[in-house]
């Protein structure tokens, strides 16, 4: 829970001239998912989805917008977007905008996933 704390504590900060327009790796905590759990495992507790939807809230109350990262589906442990297609649909209802990412790090992974990204914002 604490990485959920200190999410929370970072978008509630006024950074000024630098506070960031987009909120990104909500859900980075999953990125070793599939590691620790086979994937018929995993499973969202009640407490981590109220974690979640008042981290949501409070990206829709300071105007934010989310940044819906495809660079998880290339790690072999992630499989699926930061965040799950759940928690983007729960965005979108919430009236928050999404913000395609790639996370790339290296000029080869710019763009990665764009494609999934455009396909999957109908279906949610």
């Amino acid at each position: 829970m604490e990485y959920f704390n200190l999410l929370k504590e970072a978008i509630n900060t006024d950074y000024g001239k630098y506070s960031p327009a987009k909120i990104g790796h909500i859900t980075l905590c999953q990125k070793f998912q599939n590691y620790f759990l086979k994937e018929d495992d995993i499973h969202i507790t009640d407490r981590v989805k109220s974690e979640i939807y008042t981290v949501l809230q409070l990206i829709k109350e300071r105007s934010k917008k989310l940044d819906f990262n495809f660079a998880g589906l290339y790690k072999p442990y992630c499989k699926e977007p930061y965040p799950s297609q759940w928690i983007a649909k729960e965005a979108i209802n919430m009236g928050i905008e999404l913000e395609y990412g790639s996370d790339a790090h290296k000029v080869a992974e710019v763009g990665r996933g764009y494609g999934i990204y455009e396909d999957s914002i109908g279906y949610i």
